[in-house]
């Protein structure tokens, strides 16, 4: 599955690879720990909100990292 959401892919997934921007290829490979039967609730385990915030600084840093190239 492809996604743009961070929180539905830490919710659906057992492993997440994030690419880099421009090359496509793979950055890094996340392997999500969590209980394979998931709720709604483990949203608020406090995990599944360290691989959302892990996500999503890696995706931060690619687009710093490109505006900086740019300029």
């Amino acid at each position: 599955m492809i996604t743009h959401d961070v929180e539905e892919a830490v919710f659906v997934s057992q492993r997440i690879y994030v690419l880099t921007l421009h090359t496509g290829s793979i950055k890094t490979e996340l392997t999500i720990d969590l209980p394979i039967e998931r709720t709604y609730y483990i949203q608020i385990n406090s995990n599944f909100k360290e691989y959302k915030e892990t996500v999503l600084k890696l995706t931060r840093f690619e687009s710093r990292e490109d505006v900086f190239t740019v300029a």
